[in-house]
């Protein structure tokens, strides 16, 4: 019988006595061991040489030794099986007829687990697991290394096995099984293999590298960091691996110890000198055009998660530091640049994988390009410009702007953003505007040496975004304007993806008794937002154009629809703003905008929002 101990009783006629065949049995006697309990059993009355008598009563009462429990008695009589569990019955003796008393084991095997030692690190990848077991049946040991298949490992006392690991954290799982299946507690270690390997090192001419761990044996999978120091007037050139890889350019080299690694870091003469100073700029997918004068048009793959503005300041050593601003955030960046202008810059996100920044630096023309990415999500391309050192930029004064979509290729109803900006003297910028759908915005720039400065808001929680360049020489830029789709917006709720032209000039307020828009007559034409008229071309709305005179400041409405219309001109900020008696709503709908002059006449441009789309206002000489 297999794992359970019993005691068996066979009784057989014989002159109406029948007798253990088992054994000889005392009155008291113990049970016989033939399986995985331990016990003893008692007649009442007791039985003489083994004797009882066919038809009398007997008592007969199971006892479990230490560690063991009764289970239960098995009869077979006439070739009927009958079980009791209690451990004490009447049994009616007759003629053949066997008894067994069942016993199970209760004690657990024991197990301990002696090596490898717990948080120990190895350094061959060979692991002798070994410790003790003990039970009475002990019936095997089995190992498991990092959740795997348990193994076995004998069935001695003093038990060993040898398991293969793999590089860095490895744990390993012991018990213990006895014949009756009981398993013992689970030890468990856990341990770092780490093999070690020779490190070269090779400096070349030019300076020095510490900690000096050349022909040093360094443990496989470590992180290990190496910092050069260039003599007078030299700089690194970048860090190389065995095989040739570009490991950095800047004076840090941070490194996975591998098997038989060789690095070299090299030196060449400081190039950087006269191109110490600020980088501004931006980045942005490949077909995004970074000429503001461009009439390229595919900004489709521009979104809130793959483009942004990057800051940098540049040594005369090659090193960087400055941020990176994308989705509302602002991540820190620092590195350096080689001597052959190349530059490996991760940026740590909290929260969001990593971007790497890939620079190269132009010596020709003083700026720095590249691209940066998300692992295989996105990658885009940089652009950044030197910030020139001024203290009085001709350009200082403050500026208005007309931001209008492009309605030749514009899916949207929309009307015109308004902005405005000064430039310091320093050549400083800072610019607030409101978008067509309502949308505030500000930010702060620079004018750079090429004469553009970059823009980036990000808007609605770093969701959408307002990106361009702007060319201070032409007074005009284009944006790329996204929001994302939210139905639950009144206006645009599809989102927009435009592209927007930007037209600024100079605002000077007017001199007294002036026309602040340098003409007299004119009219402020209405178009779009929900107003009941076809919405073709802004001349072709003519059921909502006014005809307007100005004097100084002062407007008055001369003639037009019967709508109630108020505008008012404010003549220090060249901002107009008004209200206009909206035929849907029934309600005064307010507009903005802004005066942006050219020549010696201004021209306005504005939006205000009808019940479920944006729509424009234009002011122009009659």
């Amino acid at each position: 019988m297999n794992n359970r101990y019993c005691l068996i009783l066979c009784i057989c006629l014989a002159g109406g006595l029948s007798r253990l065949s088992a054994a000889d049995y005392a009155t008291n006697f113990t049970a016989l061991v033939d399986g995985c309990g331990r016990g003893a059993i008692s007649f009442t009355p007791a039985i003489t040489n083994g004797m009882v008598e066919i038809g009398r009563s007997y008592t007969l009462k199971a006892v479990a030794r230490a560690g063991s429990v009764f289970s239960q008695w098995e009869i077979l009589r006439n070739a009927a099986l009958i079980t009791n569990k209690a451990p004490s019955f009447v049994l009616s003796a007759s003629n053949a007829m066997t008894v067994r008393a069942i016993f199970k084991d209760t004690t657990k095997p024991t197990l301990t687990l002696s090596a490898p030692v717990n948080n120990s690190r190895l350094t061959n990848g060979l692991v002798s697991v070994q410790g003790k077991a003990g039970d009475a049946n002990l019936a095997g040991v089995y190992v498991v290394l990092n959740d795997g298949v348990p193994t076995a490992a004998g069935a001695m006392s003093n038990w060993q096995t040898q398991v293969t690991v793999k590089l860095g954290t490895n744990s390993v799982k012991a018990y213990s099984v006895d014949t009756c299946n009981n398993t013992s507690p689970v030890s468990r270690v856990s341990f770092v293999y780490a093999p070690k390997a020779p490190l070269t090192v090779t400096v070349g001419s030019g300076g020095t590298v510490m900690p000096n761990l050349n022909n040093t044996w360094q443990e496989v999978g470590k992180s290990l960091t190496l910092t050069a120091k260039p003599a007078a007037g030299m700089v690194v050139s970048n860090w190389t691996d065995t095989d040739g890889n570009l490991l950095a350019t800047g004076n840090a080299c941070t490194l996975v110890m591998a098997s038989n690694l060789a690095v070299t870091v090299s030196f060449a003469p400081n190039p950087w000198t006269p191109f110490k100073g600020d980088y501004h700029g931006l980045f942005m997918p490949q077909q995004a055009p970074l000429d503001p004068n461009s009439t390229n048009t595919s900004f489709h793959t521009v979104a809130s998660t793959n483009a942004g503005m990057i800051k940098l300041t540049l040594t005369t050593q090659g090193a960087v530091s400055g941020q990176l601003l994308m989705m509302g955030g602002t991540y820190p960046l620092s590195g350096g640049f080689g001597a052959d202008g190349q530059a490996k810059i991760l940026v740590p996100r909290t929260g969001k994988p990593p971007i790497l920044a890939t620079l190269a630096f132009d010596f020709n023309q003083g700026i720095i390009a590249g691209g940066v990415a998300e692992a295989t999500a996105w990658e885009s391309v940089v652009n950044l410009q030197p910030k020139p050192a001024v203290v009085n930029s001709p350009l200082a004064a403050t500026y208005t702007m007309d931001i209008e979509p492009d309605l030749n290729f514009s899916t949207n109803h929309l009307g015109s953003g308004a902005a405005s900006f000064t430039v310091s003297k320093t050549g400083t910028v800072q610019l607030t505007g409101t978008l067509p759908d309502g949308s505030a915005f500000s930010q702060g720039a620079a004018l750079l040496t090429n004469g553009w400065w970059p823009v980036f808001a990000p808007l609605y929680g770093g969701k959408g975004l307002l990106l361009g360049w702007m060319d201070h020489a032409q007074w005009n830029g284009n944006f790329y304007w996204q929001k994302p789709p939210n139905a639950k917006d009144a206006i645009l709720p599809g989102g927009v993806s435009e592209i927007t032209y930007a037209w600024f000039s100079p605002y000077f307020p007017p001199a007294p008794k002036t026309s602040v828009t340098g003409w007299e007559l004119g009219t402020i034409c209405f178009f779009f937002g929900n107003l009941p008229v076809p919405n073709g071309p802004r001349e072709a709305d003519n059921a909502w154009t006014y005809s307007i005179q100005v004097t100084n400041s002062l407007v008055r409405v001369l003639a037009g629809p019967t709508n109630k219309l108020t505008l008012t001109i404010n003549a220090a900020s060249g901002q107009l703003n008004g209200t206009i008696l909206h035929p849907v709503t029934g309600k005064s709908t307010p507009y903005k905008g802004t005066l942006v002059k050219f020549g010696t006449d201004a021209y306005g441009a504005g939006w205000f929002l009808g019940p479920s789309e944006s729509g424009g206002v234009s002011i122009d000489p009659q």
